[in-house]
């Protein structure tokens, strides 16, 4: 049994733990998330080559991120030389994915940089580190072999880069001139494709 001058020291040691306990249990209960966001894979992937010059760029992350701050400013697309990237950023919930679908083509042969800056972050604010990744897109191919043109005329095709010289004679008219894309995007022409 305890003497009655024992009670403040007894009352003492149980305040202490009952304090301990309530300040352990009250951690559990209000955690916050400090862990930082990790992005889980990327596509096109870092050093990836030939790239088409319309991808659908894709990020992956490892929990639910503030969908928010997800746009041009954030996640940083650009040629080597600085051009923008033209895209639209959508960011689906349910699987942690930031797709950017190009909607204006990207140059051939070209190098370029996906920046994710410290300002995307997780639901709870925490800043995901900052990342980047490049890739490389097509090179055109040097030259095309002469096509069959409208109404029985020859085309001769030769592509420098991504200039494409169509030279050839329609009966009864003159040359066809000069065409040019910087993307490679020939499309077609008199039902030819080019």
């Amino acid at each position: 049994m305890c003497d009655s001058k024992d009670m403040p020291v007894l009352a003492l040691i149980f305040g202490l733990f009952y304090c301990q306990a309530r300040s352990q249990i009250q951690e559990i209960f209000t955690r916050k998330d400090l862990t930082p966001p990790q992005v889980t894979f990327i596509t096109p992937a870092d050093s990836e080559t030939e790239v088409r010059d319309k991808p659908t760029n894709v990020i992956g992350f490892n929990e639910p991120m503030n969908a928010a701050p997800l746009n041009s400013a954030t996640v940083i697309m650009k040629s080597a030389n600085g051009t923008p990237a033209v895209g639209s950023y959508e960011y689906d919930e349910a699987q942690n994915v930031l797709s950017i679908r190009i909607v204006q083509n990207l140059f051939v042969n070209t190098q370029y940089t996906i920046t994710l800056t410290d300002k995307v972050r997780d639901r709870a604010g925490n800043p995901q580190a900052a990342l980047t990744s490049h890739f490389w897109t097509h090179v055109c191919p040097k030259s095309m072999a002469a096509k069959p043109g409208f109404n029985g005329s020859t085309l001769s095709v030769a592509k420098s880069g991504c200039t494409l010289y169509v030279g050839g004679f329609y009966p009864g008219r003159s040359s066809l001139g000069l065409w040019y894309s910087p993307h490679c995007d020939w499309g077609k022409s008199d039902g030819v494709f080019l």
